[in-house]
């Protein structure tokens, strides 16, 4: 563990920087882990990618395969849950599990109705959900690709320039990784740019107003009694008894105020960036931002 307190204040800054470039880059996406393997998976099939409002799949092959990709960042291979599929008219399945690192742990593709007959129905989320288990990972008719994602994502395949030939930033103008971060955010948010920097303070106050409602909902319960919160008409019945009637009004005020305002993605995203709740919660708010994502492509 870092004592320096001034390099985590500098960690900290570089890191919020180049989450902040990544995330416009890819589009503002709220998802950049999804929105990346997506873009990676293109380059591969070389393919186009799909809008949001296409149910079944992401990318559309140059051979004129539909194509899902599933997408998860992890220390280690283990055993967690991909997003829910709910709609099945795609002809390949491309799961792609990251590093914390950003390197790829893992990557196969398999045919849809291959990854069909081992997904198991959830009525939770009304739909049928795959897992990164050896049953999915190394299923007889899954090709691994994991050697080839590696390459284009090193710049060593001939697919890693394929985005300059499609509108994209070419690896050519991508800027050294020697390069300093507040350099690069020099260059692409000059300090005249008055109304982004006016916009950036506006979601750092967003996230500062979220980040205090779930503080006073408690990120557990929100995570927990998501559904409770964003469906039932008196959720204040449902929350545990234990609570005081006081706190059950308030902590449902807030998490009310969270989906008023459009806020769930966001709440989600800080809960699963939270390093000290227990795995098997972040694991929930994994699984329930999949969800909304999904649902936010239909």
């Amino acid at each position: 563990m870092i004592q320096d307190f001034d390099q985590l204040i500098m960690l900290w800054k570089n890191y919020n920087t180049a989450s902040t470039l990544l995330t416009k880059a890819m589009g503002g996406t709220a998802n950049e882990v999804g929105e990346f393997a997506e873009r990676l998976a293109c380059a591969y099939y070389q393919g186009e990618q799909l809008s949001a409002s296409n149910k079944s799949a992401d990318i559309l092959s140059k051979d004129g395969k539909l194509i899902q990709v599933k997408s998860r960042k992890m220390s280690h291979l283990t055993t967690t849950s991909l997003n829910v599929i709910r709609s099945w008219g795609f002809d390949l399945l491309v799961v792609i599990l990251f590093a914390k690192d950003g390197d790829i742990l893992k990557g196969i593709e398999i045919d849809s109705d291959s990854a069909r007959e081992i997904a198991k129905r959830s009525e939770h989320v009304n739909g049928l959900i795959l897992t990164t288990s050896s049953k999915l990972l190394d299923h007889p008719k899954a090709k691994d690709i994991t050697q080839e994602l590696k390459a284009i994502l090193n710049g060593k395949n001939e697919n890693a320039n394929f985005f300059s030939h499609k509108g994209f930033q070419s690896k050519s103008t991508i800027k050294s990784p020697s390069m300093s971060l507040e350099s690069a955010s020099d260059k692409t948010s000059p300090p005249s740019n008055i109304e982004q920097r006016r916009g950036e303070k506006m979601t750092g106050h967003r996230d500062d107003e979220i980040m205090k409602r779930l503080n006073a909902i408690g990120k557990s319960t929100f995570v927990e009694y998501y559904h409770v919160f964003k469906n039932y008409d008196d959720p204040i019945a449902k929350l545990p008894q234990h609570f005081t009637l006081k706190s059950r009004h308030s902590r449902t005020s807030k998490a009310r105020s969270i989906f008023r305002d459009n806020q769930e993605v966001e709440a989600l995203k800080i809960i699963i960036n939270s390093g000290r709740l227990d795995p098997e919660i972040i694991e929930k708010a994994k699984v329930l931002l999949d969800t909304e994502m999904s649902q936010a492509k239909e």
